[in-house]
C-alpha cells in the first residue's frame, strides 16, 4: 500500500511493476496518480518518461510501431529537455524511414538547450545515422575535445573518415579529378581510421569506386604490417577485397587458413563459402579458356569445403544446404556441365 500523494512510494511501486514485466500496470498507476493529484505531475514526470521508453521498446519488439511512437512522443512531452528521451524518439523515426521527423525532434531539443553537451551529442548520432557526417561534426564541434567520452571520440572519428570518403567519391569529385586530390583525401581518411578495420574497409571500398583496386587492397596490407596477425573476420574481408581486385594468387594463398577457422558465425560462413565458390569459378573458367576442359570439370566436381558444421557444432541449416547445392551447380555450369546443375537445383 502507499499514500496517494507519496511520490517516492509511487515511483517505487511503478518500478516494481516494470521489473516484474507489468509495464502497463506501472504506467497506468502513475497516470492515475497524476490525474487525481496534478501536484504530482512534475515529481513523477521522469519516472513516467522512463517507463514509457521501456514500454516503447516492448511495442517495437511486438511490431507495434504506432504504439511505440505514441509512448515516446508522450515521454518527450514529459521530459522535453532530456536528450536521450528525444534520441529514442528520433531513433524510432529513423527506423521507420521518417528522417525529417527525426531531425525535428532533435532540433526542438537544441532550441530548448542550445549549449547542452548531451543534446548536441544525441543530435550528432541521429545525423550520423542519416549519413549527414558534416552535420554530425558540426554538432560535435560544440563539445570541447577535453570533455568528449570515448563514444563521442569514436563518432567524430567515424564521421570524419566518412566525410573524406564522401568527398573523394562524390559526383562533384569526378573520375577525371586530380589523382593527387583523391590520394590526399583517402590517405587522410586512412590515417584518421587508424586500426579500425570497419573504417579501413570503407576507405578500401572508396579506392575501388575510384577504379584503383590495388590501392584498396593496399589499405589492408598496411594494416596487417602494422597490427600483425589480424582477426579471422578481418582476414576474410581482406581476402574478399583481393578477390575483387583479381589477385587470385593471394586469394589462393589465404583461403586454406580461412577454411580451417572454427569460429565463424553463420553469416561469415555464408560469405566464406561464396568467396570460395567465386574463386573456384574463376579458376575453372581459366582452365576452359586454356583448353583444359577436363581439369575444369575436375575442379567443378571437387566437394565444397565443410565449413558449416564447424561453428559451435550446429547442424547444417536448410538455407546453408541450399547455398552449397547452388554453389556446386554454379561451378558445374562454369565447367560446361549443362545437365548436372539442373539436377542439383531440383
Amino acid at each position: 500500500q502507499y499514500e496517494a500523494d507519496n511520490s517516492g512510494a509511487l515511483r517505487g511501486l511503478a518500478y516494481v511493476y516494470a521489473r516484474s514485466g507489468q509495464l502497463d500496470k506501472g504506467v497506468a498507476l502513475l497516470e492515475k496518480a497524476v490525474a487525481s493529484d496534478t501536484a504530482l505531475a512534475d515529481k513523477l514526470a521522469g519516472t513516467r518518461a522512463d517507463l514509457l521508453q521501456e514500454q516503447a521498446k516492448a511495442f517495437v519488439q511486438a511490431q507495434r510501431p504506432s504504439a511505440a511512437l505514441r509512448a515516446l512522443e508522450t515521454a518527450v512531452a514529459l521530459e522535453q529537455d532530456s536528450a536521450w528521451v528525444r534520441h529514442s524518439l528520433a531513433q524510432l523515426y529513423v527506423r521507420l524511414g521518417l528522417p525529417k521527423e527525426a531531425l525535428h525532434a532533435m532540433d526542438e531539443g537544441i532550441a530548448l538547450a542550445p549549449e547542452a553537451v548531451q543534446m548536441h551529442y544525441a543530435r550528432a548520432l541521429i545525423r550520423s545515422a542519416l549519413d549527414d557526417d558534416t552535420g554530425a561534426l558540426t554538432d560535435m564541434a560544440h563539445i570541447a575535445p577535453a570533455v568528449r567520452t570515448q563514444g563521442m571520440q569514436e563518432l567524430v572519428q567515424r564521421a570524419s573518415v566518412n566525410q573524406l570518403i564522401g568527398q573523394a567519391t562524390s559526383a562533384t569529385h569526378p573520375a577525371s579529378a586530380s589523382a593527387t586530390d583523391t590520394y590526399s583525401l583517402l590517405q587522410r581518411a586512412e590515417v584518421l581510421a587508424q586500426d579500425d578495420a570497419s573504417l579501413l574497409y570503407a576507405v578500401a571500398n572508396a579506392w575501388f569506386k575510384r577504379g584503383q583496386p590495388a590501392a584498396g587492397t593496399a589499405v589492408f596490407d598496411r594494416l596487417e604490417e602494422r597490427a600483425g596477425p589480424l582477426p579471422a573476420s578481418v582476414q576474410l574481408d581482406h581476402t574478399a577485397l583481393l578477390h575483387r581486385a583479381h589477385n587470385d594468387a593471394a586469394v589462393a594463398q589465404r583461403l586454406p587458413s580461412l577454411l580451417a577457422q572454427l569460429q565463424w558465425s553463420s553469416a561469415q560462413e555464408t560469405q566464406l563459402l561464396a568467396l570460395y565458390g567465386n574463386h573456384q569459378e574463376r579458376l575453372i573458367e581459366r582452365q576452359r579458356t586454356a583448353g583444359a576442359p577436363g581439369q575444369a570439370l575436375q575442379l567443378a566436381r571437387a566437394p565444397l569445403p565443410d565449413i558449416d558444421a564447424r561453428s559451435d557444432a550446429v547442424p547444417v541449416h536448410a538455407q546453408s544446404w541450399q547455398q552449397r547445392r547452388r554453389g556446386q551447380a554454379q561451378l558445374l555450369a562454369a565447367a560446361g556441365e549443362s545437365a548436372a546443375p539442373t539436377i542439383l537445383l531440383q
